[in-house]
Parts: structure tokens; sequence; C-alpha cells
């Protein structure tokens, strides 16, 4: 691994990023600091959801919840709250992708996890159970717009509410 430094875009701050070492010798281009990211994202309609604790019966942490502008808008055509789908997805009831608790894997798929599967249900069932890369819901509102809600499970984490053309 290696270090590029560079300085944020907006603000000038001082960056450093973590590369493979093939890209050592890059140059950051337009790169922004995470506080102007965040700003950015507040400023194109998006929204950060700030958790006093986690949710009941919560498997895994959400981290730091980031909704963005298409699924803002979606949500308040249907007057729904995001807590309503991501109390659902961290409790395992995937929506569209399936219920954690009936999802059964075969020993192949418990061995070889992702490389065995294309069924995203199963794929979310092993990366709970192994702590690894993450988690991902889809749900339909009221309105029939679909929300996909994420949550990385691995580095520093979090989860990111969207509509499937913003992925």
């Amino acid at each position: 691994m290696a270090v590029v430094k560079g300085t944020c875009s907006a603000c000038r701050a001082p960056l450093e990023l973590i590369v493979a070492e093939s890209f050592a010798a890059a140059t950051l281009a337009a790169a922004l600091c995470p506080a102007c990211t965040e700003q950015h994202f507040l400023d194109t309609g998006g929204c950060i959801l700030m958790l006093q604790r986690e949710l009941d019966g919560a498997r895994f942490p959400l981290g730091k919840v980031t909704i963005t502008s298409g699924a803002v808008a979606a949500l308040a055509e249907s007057a729904q709250h995001a807590v309503t789908f991501l109390a659902r997805h961290v409790r395992g009831d995937w929506g569209t992708f399936g219920d954690c608790d009936r999802i059964e894997l075969t020993d192949d798929e418990l061995r070889r996890g992702w490389e065995a599967t294309d069924e995203i249900a199963k794929i979310n069932k092993w990366n709970l159970l192994y702590r690894s890369d993450n988690i991902m819901s889809e749900y339909v509102t009221e309105q029939g717009k679909q929300i996909w809600v994420v949550t990385v499970l691995v580095r520093s984490g979090g989860t990111t509410v969207l509509l499937p053309e913003e992925y």
C-alpha cells in the first residue's frame, strides 16, 4: 500500500489517501475532504441521519446513515420515513431479497460465499455471518418506488438509502 497526498479541491485541507502500490505516483484531482463531501451531499438534497442508539433487534451496526436526494424525494412522496426501512434492514428483513432467518446456505455456499451464488439474499446472509463486504436490501414504497438500503460492514462502515439508479 502507498499514500498519495493532495489537498481538498474545495477547502484546501490536506488529504492523504491509502492506495494500492500501483497508484503510488498518482495525483489527486478534484478530491474532497470528508467535511466538504458531506456538505456537497447535503447541498444537493441528501440528508444524514444521526441515530442516538442502534435500532432494537439490530444484527449489525448501521454506522452513519446517509440518504440520497432521490431517496429523500421518494420517501416524501410516499409519506414514509427511512427509519421504517432501516429497522427492517438491520433486523434481517431484506424486503424483496428475502428474510435472513428463512435463508439456508449450502455447504458450498458457506465455504465459498458470494463465489458460490448470485442470490443477493444468500450473499447477504454469508456477509452477515462473516462480517464481510456489505448487506443490501430492496423495498418498495407505498407509491411503488424501489428503495435500496446498503450497509458496509467493513472498515468504517455506514449505511446509504438510495434509489437503484443512484447506485
